[in-house]
């Protein structure tokens, strides 16, 4: 285990499509530390003792447990007995401490999942937000939703999860997850590039003695 003292933490919101979380792997990888995102989904529906098909559709976004959970029993997805009706807390409650045992343990790059927030006082926080035009970001979507052919239909998913983001992050922290000034960095990836904006955050961190 590295010294928590030493241990760095970059967390990246993004909006939809813009590359972000490429953006974060690539950035862990040239670290040379791990990089979490729905992965954390992982480790918490083994404590919980169901599926990660279930919790992705609570994964930074608010739902309505109630009806959601009565569709899934109808499919025998869930059993009754083993579920949290208050799903959303819980699970924002269980990612929150999982966030903060990851950041003691060792460096890392968390992407999403108001980690900006949860972490706000680490001694050795970089918070970053990655952005790009609707355009940029429909195309970019496109290429993760291969069986969605009307761009027009691409256009209504990338506003949708831009807004279940926004939702999500200003119900469980007391920043909106769009005011620039919450960041320590803002990068627009369209006009930069997935690679530019990898280099200039790791250049940052030279500066700042965050890595050799």
């Amino acid at each position: 285990m590295e010294d928590s003292n030493n241990n760095f933490v970059i967390t990246i919101n993004r909006t939809y499509g813009s590359g972000g979380s490429e953006i974060g792997h690539q950035l862990a990888k040239q670290l040379n530390v791990p990089c979490y995102d729905k992965k954390l989904l992982k480790s918490i529906s083994k404590d919980w003792n169901y599926s990660e098909k279930y919790l992705k559709d609570f994964d930074e976004r608010l739902m309505k447990p109630i009806s959601y959970i009565a569709s899934l029993q109808s499919e025998n997805v869930i059993p009754f007995n083993n579920i949290p009706f208050q799903i959303n807390d819980d699970l924002f409650i269980a990612q929150s401490n999982l966030i903060k045992k990851l950041a003691k343990k060792h460096s890392c790059v968390i992407i999403g999942r108001c980690a900006n927030y949860i972490l706000e006082n680490h001694p050795k926080l970089f918070s970053v937000f990655i952005n790009s035009s609707v355009n940029n970001r429909v195309e970019r979507a496109t290429t993760y939703n291969p069986n969605i052919k009307n761009k027009h239909n691409i256009q209504k998913l990338v506003k949708k999860i831009d807004k279940q983001r926004r939702e999500y992050n200003n119900e469980y922290s007391d920043k909106d997850w769009m005011s620039m000034e919450n960041y320590h960095m803002c990068l627009n990836s369209g006009m930069l590039g997935i690679n530019n904006c990898v280099n200039i955050i790791k250049n940052y961190l030279q500066q700042k003695n965050f890595i050799a």
